[in-house]
Formats: C-alpha cells, sequence, structure tokens
C-alpha cells in the first residue's frame, strides 16, 4: 500500500488536508523576540557561571599562595605570653581576657600573662614581671595594670616601674593612663596613678609622653605631674628620689631631705600598702607645706612613717584594713 492509494488512511488525511494559511507579522515578531529573550538569559547565566569559576579558581589559587608565603614567615603562637610573672612578694590576682576567668585566679612565679589579662596586687604586695624581649616590670602595692596588647599596658591604678636595662635597644613598650600614652626611649621610669593625678618619674633615658595637645619628651633626671585638670609641672629628682629605691629592694629607702612631709609619708604609705585619710583639707595643706630635713630611712614602710611623724605634729591613727587616718595634733592639748 502506498501514499497514492486512494483508498489508503494516508491518502484520505492528504486530500482533507488544506493549504496552512501564513501567520501575520505581528505574530511572527512576537514569537521571535520571545525565542531570543530565551536565549539571550541562558546565554547570559552560562557566561555569569563561567566568569564566576574562573574567579574562583584565580582566588583559590592566590589564597594557596599566600598561605604558603605565610607559612614560611616567622609568626609568634596564637596564645604567646606578654609577660611572665618573674618574682612575688606579698599576693596577686588575675583576672582572665573578657571574662575567661571570673574568679579571680592568683599568681605566682612563673605565671604566664596574656592579652587582655588585668592584674591586681594586694595592699604590701610587690610584683616583677619579665617581658619576653628582657624588659622588666615592677608593680606596686594595691595596684591595677590591664594588657591592651602585646606591647602596651593600662595602668588603672598604683605604681609601676619600667626598667628597659635588660631588654632588646628596638623593644617596643608604652603605659597608657587616663592622661595619656607614655612610652620608653631606652630609659628607667615610673608612673603612678594616684585617683586623677598622674607622677612620671625618669630615672635616667628619656620618655615620651603623648596627650590631647601632643607628643613631648622629658629626660632623664626630672619628674613630670599631670594633675587632675590636666595642668603639667616638671620638677627635678634628686639622686636618691623616685619609687625604685623602695620598691626594688628588700630594705627600702626613703629620702627625707628637703621633701614636704606629705609627699613623704604618702610614699611611706604607699610601700606599706595603707591609704592616708587626712582628717580636715586644712590639715593636709600644712604637711604639703612643711619642708623635712634628715637622713635617708632604711627600714620598714609603715615604721618609717610611724618614725617620721614623731617628729611633727601630726598623728597616725588606723581606722580600718588598709586604710589609716592623719590629723594635726595640738601641743598644748597634749
Amino acid at each position: 500500500m502506498t501514499p497514492d492509494d486512494d483508498n489508503s488512511p494516508v491518502g484520505n488525511l492528504l486530500q482533507r488536508a488544506r493549504r496552512r494559511e501564513t501567520p501575520p507579522d505581528s505574530a511572527r515578531e512576537q514569537t521571535y523576540r520571545a525565542v531570543h529573550a530565551a536565549w539571550l538569559q541562558t546565554h547570559r547565566q552560562r557566561v555569569r557561571l563561567r566568569h564566576l569559576s574562573l574567579a574562583a579558581a584565580v582566588l583559590l589559587g592566590v589564597g594557596l599562595a599566600s598561605l604558603l608565603w605565610l607559612q614560611g614567615l616567622p609568626r609568634a603562637p596564637a596564645n604567646a605570653a606578654t609577660a611572665r610573672v618573674e618574682s612575688l612578694s606579698g599576693s596577686a590576682v588575675l583576672h582572665g581576657d573578657s571574662g575567661a576567668s571570673p574568679v579571680p585566679v592568683a599568681l605566682a612565679a612563673g605565671s604566664l600573662l596574656n592579652n587582655g589579662d588585668v592584674i591586681h596586687s594586694a595592699a604590701g604586695s610587690r610584683l616583677v614581671l619579665r617581658r619576653p624581649g628582657g624588659l622588666t616590670l615592677h608593680l606596686g602595692p594595691d595596684s591595677e595594670v590591664a594588657w591592651v596588647s602585646r606591647d602596651t599596658l593600662h595602668l588603672v591604678h598604683g605604681l609601676l616601674y619600667i626598667d628597659t636595662a635588660g631588654s632588646h635597644g628596638d623593644e617596643a613598650f608604652a603605659v597608657i593612663t587616663h592622661a595619656g600614652r607614655i612610652r620608653h626611649v631606652g630609659t628607667r621610669f615610673s608612673v603612678q596613678v594616684d585617683g586623677r593625678s598622674v607622677r612620671v618619674m625618669v630615672r635616667d633615658g628619656a620618655v615620651a609622653i603623648g596627650t590631647a595637645h601632643g607628643e613631648h619628651f622629658v629626660p632623664g633626671g626630672l619628674e613630670e605631674r599631670i594633675s587632675a585638670t590636666g595642668d603639667v609641672a616638671d620638677l627635678p629628682l634628686t639622686a636618691d628620689s623616685g619609687p625604685w629605691n623602695w620598691l626594688l629592694d628588700g630594705t627600702p629607702r626613703f629620702v627625707v631631705e628637703n621633701r614636704s612631709l606629705h609627699e613623704v609619708i604618702h610614699e611611706m604609705a604607699n610601700a606599706a600598702g595603707i591609704a592616708l585619710v587626712w582628717q580636715t583639707p586644712s590639715d593636709e595643706q600644712q604637711a604639703q607645706q612643711m619642708v623635712l630635713h634628715g637622713p635617708t630611712l632604711a627600714m620598714a614602710p609603715l615604721r618609717a612613717l610611724e618614725a617620721t611623724l614623731l617628729t611633727t605634729r601630726f598623728t597616725l591613727q588606723q581606722t580600718s584594713a588598709g586604710e589609716a587616718g592623719v590629723s594635726r595634733y595640738d601641743v598644748m592639748a597634749r
């Protein structure tokens, strides 16, 4: 059977079929646009995928190369210590970084300190810290410091003495207080924060003090005092003055000659780990104006304080643990 056979199904179908009408131009244009838009979208997606694949390959190559290069550089361990406790007289506690140690941890010789750690020394205690580069830090009694970064220490309150003699000459280190930033320039110096007042005493070398008004240098042999109001005063240091006289030695030495009673007894009280409370502002003002004369005292801080007051019209009364009252008495009344 063939298609030409009139009796075949195919032949009957062909005989009934009519010529297909040509669609209008508008319909053909609409169909073309729709097909072209679909093709264009598919093409763009394929191009974008090729670009993303190429970029991913490039980034992967750069990342692998960077990783190999960084692995070849010397790097400090992730938990590299910023300092080590070399010695401890008395007691001191550590508060870990970001509350990692909510309960204070007692420090001991050999303890390692890290960024973010907060250290507080107890009254009458002294702490010696040594940095990896050899720089030595002496923390006085009732003092608090916090490691801001590997090379920066925040002195919250109390006394800190920095000795760079045993360190590398290029070891960077700075102390920050509410009054400014103090960085060493190859030196030995102390920083003391008492309330809103700051004292920087430069034993030798020099320090650079940066404040809101700029940075300036303080050479060895000078003391700079920054008051609570921001006033700055430079005073000369005598050969035996400075907290290192009692902070570093087992038997401290307190210089008395040509110093005010107020300054001398506060230094002794600080070494003893007690806070002095003046009975009246007038008593404190008179102590600031009184100039002492006498030999350097080499004795325990509390004994030196009591011995010094015996030569004056002031008396010391223990008011509570870690605190003592100072008042002036009338000679006729005694």
